[in-house]
């Protein structure tokens, strides 16, 4: 017995050594860090649960600092409820930052915003000890949220207060570095000359602090700037650092990925300076990155412009045409993603309103249990003997009383429904829902921007077909072989690439699993689904969770209609 306490005791004393041994590499060496877990994986299902909840969250932390996916992650949950009742506001937060960088991972920006802003809300930022460090960056990871989604006031604010408390924190390199980051939302916001001084600024103090790998990647900004305004001697010379001291090209001269639009910024200067057969070599360079639109967009310009200059119209026509198609797929691309933009931002408020109201409904509860509380102790204390007398007598009128106001209940909304009915007038229930339809749309266009697509989509849900399988569900019926065949047809034709992603031959979906993707996609409710197919409403939940798992490797059905809507 002794023996096996011995044993337990050193098991013990051996996983926190190893806890701590990863702990104390975090910061340093990541990959170091990430390797001593790895090797632990195989005994932690020995581990205490305390335990085990410190080994999760710190793999996950160094995989976030080497830079790897969090998308994938599953078992955080577990890891945030635990330290939500145990552990230290730093433990709390560290969890909560973790969290919010898997939803950043998968894209879900209203989630991964509102596990960063409970993240700086745990860190106690009015305490002295408080990692003012980790409370900017946190502020950094919401401003790259709110540029990834193009809003460029919240994305000043938020850098604002990373900066703040950079300083607090007094990391003068963290705080130049927010500090100067700044300039890339005034470039959403087309502030052209702040963001030249901003890069400039930036470029001269990284040179001054012999930081010159960092003075170099804000070139590109003051270069754009230098061509926009025609100054070719001052631009060139920026390219040629640039190409010298950036450390992005490689042996054989070939540019890293991602950083194409220096061949046009230097096609944009040859061509400045009339030496336009260099510009051409730099616009047919950018044309071989075929998977980059942005790079053929500039590609095809430049071509066309130079080819101008040179006064050669076939050459000038030819990417003239090459460059207004690229342009148009680039048009519905991006208005596609403001969409998805305009979407985002509403589901972030919604999720602010919903996280409001459940705040100030828990105040409430606390403070009806309270007053309750402190009412039911005077009472007990002062009525005790009565009560006691009582109880039965009141608990049977309860019951008498329940029964009779459920009774009641039931008969209301049956005479409610009922009256409902027969009061119902179709003209003005008509009247009333174009009216509404007019001021939701007057709305939309007021508030919001980009919203072609809306209309397109409104469209749709009111083509003949779709109402006409919408009535099916009402009167229970199932639709015709050539009804089917007609719904095939229109989401062919407006929704040729979700509608082919649904007939690949690989995914083997059955056609009344396809049927059951269209009718989601035309916001059918599940009800109606079943009723259309001819199924049981759990055997459409059912098809719905496998289809979210074969196409989107998601289990559950939850996400199914946004995943569906993003084809």
């Amino acid at each position: 017995m002794i023996g096996l306490m011995v044993a337990a005791c050193a098991g013990e004393r051996g996983e926190r050594e190893t806890l701590r041994r990863a702990e104390a590499l975090l910061d340093g060496s990541p990959d170091e860090a990430l390797a001593v877990l790895d090797r632990a994986a195989d005994s932690t299902a020995a581990y205490s649960r305390a335990d085990r909840m410190r080994y999760l969250l710190l793999r996950t932390q160094a995989l976030y600092q080497e830079s790897k996916p969090l998308d994938t992650i599953t078992y955080m949950d577990d890891v945030l409820a635990y330290y939500r009742h145990h552990g230290n506001r730093k433990d709390r937060t560290q969890a909560l930052y973790m969290m919010a960088s898997i939803y950043r991972d998968r894209h879900n920006s209203p989630m991964a915003l509102q596990y960063f802003r409970e993240a700086v809300a745990e860190a106690d930022t009015t305490r002295a000890d408080c990692d003012f460090l980790l409370v900017s960056r946190l502020y950094g990871q919401m401003a790259d949220l709110f540029h990834s989604q193009q809003y460029p006031q919240q994305e000043i604010a938020m850098t604002l207060q990373a900066v703040h408390f950079a300083q607090l924190a007094k990391d003068t390199m963290e705080m130049l570095h927010h500090s100067f980051r700044i300039a890339a939302a005034y470039f959403l916001l087309n502030r052209e000359d702040s963001v030249a001084q901003i890069t400039q600024l930036a470029y001269e103090t990284y040179r001054a602090l012999g930081r010159r790998d960092l003075a170099v990647g804000k070139l590109p900004f003051v270069i754009h700037y230098h061509l926009l305004h025609h100054r070719y001697t001052a631009a060139k010379a920026l390219l040629d650092e640039y190409r010298v001291h950036s450390g992005f090209f490689d042996a054989h001269g070939e540019i890293a990925p991602g950083k194409e639009q220096y061949y046009n910024q230097l096609g944009y200067y040859y061509q400045g300076v009339s030496r336009l057969d260099s510009a051409l070599w730099c616009y047919h360079k950018l044309l071989t990155y075929t998977t980059n639109m942005v790079a053929l967009e500039n590609g095809y310009r430049g071509l066309m412009l130079t080819y101008r200059q040179l006064h050669q119209p076939d050459s000038v026509a030819k990417y003239a045409i090459l460059y207004t198609n690229l342009n148009d797929s680039a048009v519905m691309h991006n208005a596609m993603r403001e969409l998805s933009r305009t979407q985002a931002l509403y589901d972030y408020s919604e999720n602010q309103r919903i996280a409001e109201e459940k705040t100030r409904e828990s105040r409430r509860l606390w403070t009806a249990l309270y007053w309750g509380a402190a009412v039911m102790v005077l009472l007990v204390a002062l009525s005790y003997r009565y009560m006691a007398r009582q109880r039965a007598k009141t608990m049977e009128q309860a019951r008498t009383m329940n029964k009779k106001y459920l009774d009641t209940l039931l008969r209301c909304e049956r005479a409610s429904r009922e009256l409902a009915v027969a009061k119902r007038d179709i003209r003005r229930y008509k009247d009333e829902k174009e009216q509404e339809v007019n001021r939701l749309q007057q709305q939309l266009h007021e508030e919001f921007v980009h919203v072609e697509q809306w209309d397109m989509e409104q469209a749709l849900l009111r083509h003949d077909i779709v109402q006409q399988l919408h009535r099916h569900a009402n009167r229970a019926a199932m639709p015709a072989d050539s009804e089917w065949e007609d719904l095939d047809g229109l989401v062919q034709r407006v929704f040729p690439h979700f509608y082919e992603t649904l007939r690949q031959p690989d995914l083997q979906l059955t056609e009344k699993e396809i049927r059951l993707c269209i009718l989601t996609r035309l916001n059918f409710i599940p009800t109606e689904v079943a009723t259309l197919l001819g199924l049981t409403k759990q055997r459409v939940s059912n098809m719905r969770s496998q289809i979210n798992d074969r196409l989107f490797h998601e289990r559950g059905a939850r996400n199914l209609d946004q995943h569906l809507r993003r084809l």
